[in-house]
């Protein structure tokens, strides 16, 4: 495997396997994490995805927390919500969840980042206050104490695909983490925005224009984005269930990463993302490209943690076999 690979692909599954398709049980999916934590991928994997209300059940952890080497790293997610009231409720229930976990579990838990849905009134509303108010509570909260996630990704609601709107959300999380650095928080290091790529059914999966624009707005206002639902095979396909065709998550990295070494425009990244060919995408222990564009190793792994962090999948195998298929590692 080369160089370039083993950077795109280090650390950038958050395996969900509570999540559709999937829908495991706790108990299942700990079993799978735990099995992926000790095989030879390993290096592949990130954090353990946990809807919130599943965090009392971790008991089932506890008789496998020895196979772990280190604490059980957790994304928390939480159900959406419409109202900014409801979602300020949802967040003190999972300060209070997270907190009692940590106290049972005393060093075998590490809670650092949080998923969650924006409220529906703070983006249907022409003002933006709703939306500010929401960002700010959530932050405040989780910087209270250093057992909380020190990061959230904010994700727009109800798979609403409106640039006006990402744009306005991309705005108000840059304009707080400027904030946030000014005042020097303790216990918080930043927000991000989290897309969702697809869905139950072909309504739910954006355009190529929307995930570029998504993208772009990201890199211009410097926020991490991260990716879950919908990229399970590693280029672009069509799906026959669906009868459309969904996108790869090499194609959506490399498009992310090429935005911010090239300055790529829209329509450069709509034709990566619409791109079938793997053999139009190039890695090498020096490089990775596609086509006449190309990032050197040296400014991937900085690229890959600071803005494209991760993608959130319901399945581990599925991914890892599709690339062994394809030789792109071994």
């Amino acid at each position: 495997m080369t160089k370039s690979m083993q950077l795109l692909l280090a650390g950038l599954i958050d395996y969900a396997g509570m999540h559709a398709p999937a829908k495991l049980s706790l108990r299942d999916s700990l079993r799978n994490y735990v099995e992926y934590t000790n095989g030879d991928k390993k290096w592949m994997l990130s954090r353990f995805v946990l809807p919130h209300y599943e965090i009392p059940n971790l008991a089932h952890f506890a008789d496998k927390s020895h196979r772990l080497h280190g604490p059980l790293s957790i994304s928390v997610t939480t159900t959406p919500t419409l109202t900014v009231e409801k979602f300020m409720t949802v967040i003190r229930e999972l300060e209070n969840v997270v907190l009692h976990a940590h106290s049972q579990y005393p060093g075998e838990l590490r809670t650092d980042v949080l998923e969650i849905t924006l409220p529906s009134e703070s983006i249907a509303s022409s003002n933006h206050e709703p939306l500010i108010k929401a960002i700010q509570f959530a932050v405040s909260r989780m910087a209270e104490n250093r057992l909380l996630p020190k990061r959230i990704y904010f994700e727009i609601p109800d798979f609403v695909f409106d640039a006006k709107i990402l744009r306005v959300v991309m705005k108000a999380i840059a304009l707080h983490n400027k904030t946030i650095q000014k005042k020097k928080i303790d216990n918080y290091l930043f927000s991000g925005f989290k897309l969702r790529c697809g869905g139950n059914d072909s309504s739910q999966y954006p355009n190529s224009g929307y995930i570029s624009d998504s993208m772009i707005y990201a890199r211009d206002a410097n926020v991490a984005i991260k990716f879950s639902d919908g990229l399970r095979n590693p280029f672009r396909d069509f799906d026959i269930n669906l009868a459309i065709p969904t996108q790869g998550f090499i194609n959506v990295i490399c498009a992310g990463l090429l935005s911010y070494a090239q300055d790529l425009v829209r329509d450069e990244m709509v034709e990566i993302l619409n791109d079938e060919s793997y053999k139009s995408f190039r890695f090498t222990n020096e490089y990775m490209s596609w086509k006449d564009l190309a990032i050197p190793v040296n400014e991937l792994k900085m690229l890959r943690m600071l803005s494209l962090t991760s993608i959130g999948s319901s399945s581990f195998d599925i991914p890892v076999e599709e690339l062994y298929r394809l030789r792109l590692i071994s």
